[in-house]
């Protein structure tokens, strides 16, 4: 998994997860307890995600990996893993592999061979209804609809859903608005989901969110803006706004 979205995921995939699997599983996951990653020194690169899990029929070990570009070998490396987490925990192994990026070509997830076969679960994000997840009052399952299937909703609509759904459930949380922007790169929806926080921050009223409060410095900025614009010392302004000198004389540039 890139670097770039693994903070995100293990901050919010033991909540998304549950969720994410009922809809293609009938299995119940009633408890969840995360287990190191770390295998053998052989392998080129550890599983993402490792947890030994209690279900109606017993304990397994559940392994997720989240994939953010086509592998055409992830059948062999899964297969790979299988068997070493077999061997390790002498449990039962679920796999699972969540697929977050673009192309409409399906990943493999099938080796055959004389004897038996071999498969993993492929859960493609763009197959789950955004709704499904736009409903949750969680944030975290808010967060990742931004990756599922918008149906008849255009982007643009679909992300100004998730946007205003996440100013009701995450209020305080000024993490999952940048988290929003990185996740909403892989649908190429980033850089409108940036224009629209910053346009929703300067109509919102609510002094305890933080949309609130990115729009309140949106203002006092404008503000110190139009006063150089009107000629008057940096070192006054500073004086008048309670800034530092140095903090008025970077809003020249901007």
């Amino acid at each position: 998994m890139s670097k770039k979205y693994d903070q995100i995921f293990r901050e919010n995939l033991q909540e998304i997860f549950p969720q994410v699997l009922a809809a293609f599983n009938d299995t119940e996951y009633r408890q969840a307890k995360p287990l190191p990653t770390t295998m053998v020194k052989t392998l080129q690169r550890e599983p993402d995600f490792l947890f030994e899990v209690q279900t109606d029929k017993g304990k397994q070990i559940l392994h997720v990996d989240v994939q953010t570009k086509h592998d055409p070998a992830m059948h062999r490396r899964m297969y790979l893993y299988s068997a070493l987490l077999f061997d390790k925990y002498q449990l039962p192994v679920k796999q699972v592999v969540l697929y977050i990026g673009g192309g409409k070509q399906p990943m493999p997830d099938t080796v055959a061979m004389a004897d038996f076969t071999y498969s993993y679960q492929l859960i493609d994000f763009r197959q789950i209804p955004y709704r499904s997840l736009l409903a949750s009052k969680d944030p975290s399952k808010v967060l990742f609809a931004i990756l599922c299937d918008f149906g008849t909703d255009t982007k643009e609509k679909a992300a100004t859903a998730i946007v205003n759904r996440l100013r009701q459930t995450a209020k305080h949380d000024t993490s999952v608005f940048g988290h929003l922007q990185v996740l909403a790169d892989l649908r190429n929806l980033g850089a409108f989901i940036k224009q629209l926080e910053k346009k929703m921050a300067l109509e919102i009223k609510d002094r305890e969110t933080s949309l609130y409060k990115l729009g309140s410095k949106e203002k006092s900025e404008q503000i110190v803006r139009n006063m150089l614009i009107k000629g008057i010392a940096p070192a006054t302004i500073a004086e008048l706004t309670g800034l530092s000198l140095a903090e008025v004389k970077k809003l020249v540039g901007k």
